[in-house]
């Protein structure tokens, strides 16, 4: 965000256009040494990075880059019109045009660590009877970290940059200066392997025809896509997935065989 917000914004449209197709024509090892799973993203990665690139709204940019389903997607799926932009721009970015990183963290903040970070972190030591503890969301260190100004936080690219300063004689130089590192879950093995009969029932046109909730259409495109865009692909067909358990287990009131 800070990056499109300061340089990319001035890159040429035509310009801005064709990265994505020399993006699309790269080796996959130079792909990956920016992003580890570059590769994996595929077709449908390259078209959502396409669509940041490309984007003047604070809101579409960031949902392009952390939305299992963008505005576009889900409207799509719904058969319905979604406003997903316009709702969080009116909330998060008034006043992004002054900075973009307080905005960014209000949202992060409000609701992603909310309704998805915390939200797996209590689920998941609660059912092996672990306290978990978040130490950074203690209300002091959020208070004094939302009057810090946003060179104190992100520093050029340098994320993080206050707390590697408090900690650089506390830890070793190799960890300080770590880059962050993503996780995945292997769900794009899995659909292919031990979940491909639950997705097949679940995701059938019969199944999805009688249940109406989903236009089979997108879903469509989603197997078909698949095989050229697995990491992508494989956390829509997860979210769908766990969507259709739980409708059939609580609405339909039936068994999931899982």
């Amino acid at each position: 965000m800070k990056i499109h917000n300061n340089f990319l914004k001035l890159f040429p449209s035509q310009l801005k256009k064709t990265m994505p197709k020399i993006i699309s024509k790269s080796p996959k090892f130079l792909l990956d040494k920016g992003f580890r799973f570059a590769s994996s993203l595929g077709e449908k990665g390259i078209d959502r990075f396409s669509n940041f690139v490309n984007s003047k709204d604070y809101s579409e940019q960031y949902f392009n880059q952390i939305s299992i389903f963008n505005e576009e997607e889900q409207s799509e799926l719904l058969k319905i019109k979604i406003n997903l932009y316009e709702k969080y721009r009116k909330i998060y970015f008034k006043d992004a045009k002054k900075d973009i990183i307080p905005c960014c963290q209000r949202l992060d903040f409000k609701e992603p660590m909310v309704e998805d970070l915390l939200m797996k972190l209590d689920k998941n030591t609660m059912a092996f009877a672990i306290e978990g503890r978040v130490p950074f969301l203690d209300h002091r260190i959020v208070e004094f970290g939302f009057k810090l100004p946003s060179k104190l936080k992100l520093n050029n690219l340098s994320d993080k940059y206050l707390l590697r300063k408090a900690a650089r004689d506390l830890i070793p130089k190799q960890t300080n200066k770590r880059k962050k590192r993503h996780f995945f879950v292997p769900i794009d093995s899995w659909f292919e392997g031990e979940l491909s009969s639950l997705k097949e029932e679940l995701l059938s046109k019969s199944y999805i025809q009688k249940q109406n909730i989903f236009d089979y259409n997108y879903i469509d495109k989603v197997n078909k896509g698949f095989s050229k865009s697995k990491l992508f692909y494989s956390r829509q067909l997860w979210t769908l997935i766990t969507f259709q358990i739980w409708h059939k287990q609580y609405i339909m009131q039936e068994k999931v065989k899982i």
